[in-house]
């Protein structure tokens, strides 16, 4: 489920998400969010933008696993939002709502 992980650090971080519980060394369980292809949005005088997130990383399109901890919460995307992500992701481009929250989202160059 595309979803906007909103970081302890003031990071939103949008994404493919699920959550599982994973059990840590010292055989405590906690929360863990797996979010693939991770994207951050940043807030520009155009609107929102997204850019890659770790996409250096090899585990970038496998899943950036976060700690429950490090998550404040956990939201739903605006529907322009969701189809601009599917549409940088995929190259798909999704139907646009009638009503946007914003009136254009750009992608980071």
């Amino acid at each position: 489920m595309i979803q906007i992980l909103v970081l302890k650090n003031g990071q939103e971080v949008l994404g493919e998400c699920e959550s599982r519980q994973v059990t840590m060394f010292n055989d405590t369980c906690e929360i863990a969010h797996v979010v693939k292809k991770p994207h951050l949005i940043l807030m520009s005088q155009q609107g929102p933008i997204l850019m890659p997130w770790l996409s250096y990383s090899t585990d970038h399109a496998d899943g950036i696993e976060l700690f429950g901890s490090d998550v404040l919460l956990i939201v739903t995307p605006t529907e322009i939002l969701r189809n601009k992500y599917i549409e940088v992701t995929t190259g798909l481009v999704a139907g646009q709502p009638a009503k946007a929250a914003y009136s254009g989202l750009h992608l980071a160059e």
